[in-house]
């Protein structure tokens, strides 16, 4: 005797499959979510770093007097500041700015000035704005 079963419904192993699919899918795009995020901030620190380095290039190419401001002249050529995303000083602030001046580059009365911002505890973002200075 045989006995007639309906054909609705799942079977468990239908089930299993669809709930690996479901559950596979949710771990891709929750790996994916997380990625995005990293990118994002990255991407933001590094447009801050950006801004800030040409900030600081804007005001050193400001300065009234390039042979006694200081900021065009530091002690050994090169000066440093910590600042806030905003650019106002900040002791240890998240964005380093370092700027390098050199005299006399590429000719004799120039200052070639480079600016690098360097972001706390992100070591794949870094801005590096060069220039120069003739006056």
């Amino acid at each position: 005797m045989r006995l007639d079963r309906s054909p609705s419904g799942f079977t468990l192993i239908e089930t299993a499959v669809a709930l690996l699919i479901g559950l596979s899918t949710v771990a891709s795009l929750a790996l994916l979510g997380g990625r995005l995020s990293h990118q994002a901030s990255r991407n933001e620190a590094n447009a801050t770093a950006t801004t800030l380095a040409t900030q600081k290039i804007e005001e050193l190419l400001a300065a009234p007097h390039p042979d006694t401001d200081w900021q065009l002249n530091p002690p050994g050529g090169h000066a440093s500041q910590s600042l806030d995303a905003t650019g106002l000083p900040s002791v240890g602030g998240p964005y380093m700015v370092n700027w390098f001046v050199t005299n006399d580059v590429p000719y004799a009365g120039s200052k070639q000035i480079r600016v690098t911002v360097t972001v706390e505890g992100k070591t794949d973002v870094q801005s590096d704005i060069l220039t120069y200075l003739v006056r």
